[in-house]
């Protein structure tokens, strides 16, 4: 009767740990997201805030000096090793070193998606299998890759009136589907995807809105 009763006891015990496991789970997997009034304005400002680091990462970039332009050969900017790779920095450029493209950025997108951002545009190795970091500092002078305004990235217009959270969303991290257009380009929108994570006490981007 003892054994039989041990017995019971052991399977009683073994189910409460299996339900609470089970509810402990199924609360993980289903944090509530939050209503869309509760982020939108930060959302809004997140994405309208991008245009200008995704035009310095991904579209024209920074200012430079033209290649082949009077006042470039008079001060010999391009006779260096970098004349068939990277092109100088203007000096009025708002962005006159790393430092200041990544304060910028860190503003707007997550570090996760910072991190393989950087390892592109300023941290990676210099020259590697033909590709080029996008922007190179050396001797006080801030360089930009020469093709940087060959990238494919295009401005948008947003109907944030489209705007609704979708899944996969919790309460720090959020999908939101809205209707775009493409600036100066056909007037039938796209529906794009944007994630946002927190960070902190924070909502920040986590993908790209363009």
């Amino acid at each position: 009767m003892k054994k039989q009763i041990v017995k019971m006891g052991v399977k009683l015990l073994c189910l409460c740990i299996c339900i609470v496991s089970v509810m402990s789970f199924c609360s993980c997997g289903t944090r509530k997201a939050p209503e869309l009034d509760e982020v939108k304005e930060r959302f809004i400002y997140l994405i309208e805030e991008s245009a200008e680091i995704n035009e310095l990462l991904f579209g024209a970039g920074i200012p430079v000096y033209e290649r082949g332009g009077l006042l470039a050969q008079k001060r010999h900017i391009y006779d260096n090793i970098y004349q068939d790779v990277y092109n100088l920095s203007m000096e009025q450029s708002l962005y006159y070193d790393t430092a200041g493209i990544k304060a910028e950025a860190e503003r707007i997108y997550s570090s996760k998606y910072l991190s393989a951002l950087y390892e592109t545009a300023f941290d990676g190795v210099l020259i590697a299998n033909g590709s080029y970091l996008r922007f190179y500092e050396e001797g006080g002078q801030f360089y930009q890759a020469k093709n940087a305004d060959s990238f494919s990235y295009q401005r948008k217009i947003y109907d944030f009136s489209t705007m609704k959270i979708v899944k996969p969303s919790d309460d720090d991290y959020v999908t939101v589907e809205l209707e775009a257009y493409d600036v100066g380009m056909s007037h039938k929108p796209r529906t794009l995807k944007i994630t946002f994570v927190k960070e902190g006490d924070e909502w920040y981007l986590d993908s790209p809105t363009y």
